[in-house]
């Protein structure tokens, strides 16, 4: 099977990545093996994870604000 995506929460579990630029393959291997091997890899997956941490943490933050409000609204 071959799987092309963007969505970079689930190429982790891939047998195989190849990783193009500029429609050239510039890498190719495990996730792992890339993380080690692949500058080009590093930074996209670099970019993606500090998109989840962010949208984590704006996640959390929420989650503070509706308690807050839910304890106020009790509160009166």
């Amino acid at each position: 099977m071959l799987l092309i995506t963007h969505r970079l929460s689930q190429i982790r579990w891939a047998d195989h990545i190849v990783v193009l630029r500029n429609g050239r393959v510039v890498a190719q291997g495990k996730h792992e093996t890339l993380l080690e091997s692949s500058e080009a890899y590093r930074r996209i997956f670099a970019r993606y994870e500090s998109t989840e941490t962010a949208t984590g943490q704006t996640a959390q933050v929420l989650e503070a604000l509706e308690l807050n409000t839910e304890t106020q609204s009790t509160q009166r």
